[in-house]
């Protein structure tokens, strides 16, 4: 019979694994014939993988991004920060809890508990409250160009963010197919395919204030106040501030 494996503070067993015969794996208390020819080592699933602090409270330990944000929902804390422990993937699962967190008046920080640690992303971003994210490295592997929506909320790119992989993000204060009522983007550190006050489609202008402070990083492509489709900006003042870093394209209001 499969033993039960030793209890480990913040550790799920997954499964027992032949290490002499990788395919083959064995749930725990199975009854199966263990011979010589076998070597068991149990598998455990890290459950302390995202730090979350609700505004100056001791942190709690979650197993990854959506628990972390699922456990933070509805709890009416203003500071919320969700630190990764460990490289990380973001799912669909996560994405899409991002899309829908919809917390009134909560402002989200994410970084690395270090500012090497990796976070990786196959898809766009999209945001429903002021977000800022600091010491972390983005990895976008793919080969098309993904974007940060804000959609309307302030997404600020703080210190030590560095990018690898083979595209840099767009950053866009807007939405994509859908006008908002502000923007504003800060920009702290970090590598950026373009800046949009607004979303990208044609129907993603801002009906409001924008505002766009570059202090250090760089662009290496255009910087709009608009949307990258030319979307409407009306009723409102557009800002957009170069106080440091570098941009390699067009700046235009």
């Amino acid at each position: 019979t499969i033993p039960q494996a030793p209890k480990i503070e913040y550790k799920e067993l997954l499964y027992w694994e032949d290490t002499l015969h990788p395919n083959n794996k064995y749930s725990e208390n199975q009854n199966i014939v263990v011979s010589s020819d076998m070597d068991l080592k149990p598998v455990y699933k890290n459950l302390k993988v995202v730090s979350l602090y609700l505004d100056s409270n001791s942190p709690t330990y979650l197993p990854d991004f959506s628990s972390a944000l699922n456990y933070a929902k509805g709890k009416n804390f203003r500071n919320i920060t969700l630190e990764l422990l460990e490289n990380y993937s973001l799912t669909d699962k996560d994405i899409l809890t991002l899309m829908s967190f919809n917390e009134n008046n909560v402002n989200l920080t994410i970084r690395g508990c270090n500012e090497d640690i990796i976070l990786k992303i196959d898809d766009s971003i999209n945001l429903s409250v002021n977000t800022k994210f600091e010491s972390i490295v983005f990895d976008y592997d793919k080969t098309n160009t993904h974007g940060i929506y804000a959609r309307g909320h302030r997404l600020e790119m703080g210190e030590n963010i560095s990018m690898k992989g083979l595209r840099a993000p767009i950053l866009l204060g807007g939405e994509n197919k859908k006008d908002v009522k502000k923007s504003e983007i800060i920009v702290k550190s970090g590598t950026y395919s373009a800046i949009y006050g607004g979303g990208f489609s044609e129907y993603s202008g801002v009906h409001g204030d924008i505002t766009i402070d570059l202090y250090d990083g760089e662009v290496v492509g255009d910087i709009y106040a608009g949307s990258h489709n030319t979307g409407l900006i009306t009723c409102g003042q557009t800002n957009i501030n170069l106080r440091g870093g570098t941009v390699s394209g067009i700046v235009s209001g």
